[in-house]
């Protein structure tokens, strides 16, 4: 008997998960590097800009395009993610099949559901179902023997983490110092999508900043 995508995926979850302080899985999700590759692909009934990660273990769809589906997929599982800086955890679902297309070829997966800032990130996970080679030469993906275009894009300076505040919650990001200081305080950035209250610490404190997203 042929074991559904949502099953299959919660069970690949599930194989290489630790476990939380809150008995939830946490999945990793890895470093985002300088540059970004972007392809378009359908998921359901929408076309999403889908950033190509081969280094995220699994593809995970924005939760403000899953809330845009006209037929959403059931909630299979939920689930908790880690992200690459070890102590921000964001947190999601995984879905029941729902149909995915990249180029021609198409099929049917369970995928997973959290609040990112990409429209989707398109992971290990699915680039090998589709058997995707990445040619960086000619930006593009190869599907099948036929030529899917890649947006690629380069920052000046690589981004080495990327850290989700989940609604209505806190998460406290370790900083690194150019050299040593006494008891100090670390001041607010105003211009951020979240709140940073200001932070005093002690000589020889491990620095640690506190960033609050307080929407619901």
């Amino acid at each position: 008997m042929r074991q559904d995508t949502s099953s299959r995926l919660v069970a690949e979850i599930e194989e290489g998960k630790s476990v939380s302080a809150s008995g939830g899985e946490m999945i990793p999700v890895k470093v985002v590097t300088a540059g970004s590759s972007y392809v378009n692909m359908l998921v359901g009934d929408r076309q999403v800009r889908a950033r190509v990660d081969s280094r995220a273990d699994i593809s995970i769809l924005s939760s403000e395009v899953y809330d845009r589906l006209k037929r959403k997929p059931g909630k299979v599982k939920e689930i908790n993610m880690q992200l690459a800086d070890k102590n921000s955890i964001l947190k999601g679902f995984v879905t029941q099949p729902i149909h995915v297309q990249l180029g021609k070829q198409s099929s049917r997966e369970g995928i997973c559901v959290a609040p990112i800032s990409d429209e989707m990130l398109l992971g290990h996970d699915l680039l090998c179902h589709f058997k995707a080679l990445i040619d960086l030469h000619s930006d593009c993906l190869l599907v099948n023997g036929k030529s899917i275009p890649l947006n690629t894009t380069f920052r000046d300076k690589p981004v080495v983490a990327r850290t989700v505040v989940p609604p209505n919650s806190v998460v406290r990001v370790p900083c690194t110092l150019e050299g040593r200081l006494g008891a100090h305080y670390m001041e607010p950035v105003n211009n951020l999508k979240v709140l940073m209250p200001k932070v005093i610490r002690e000589a020889n404190e491990v620095p640690v900043v506190c960033l609050v997203n307080p929407s619901d």
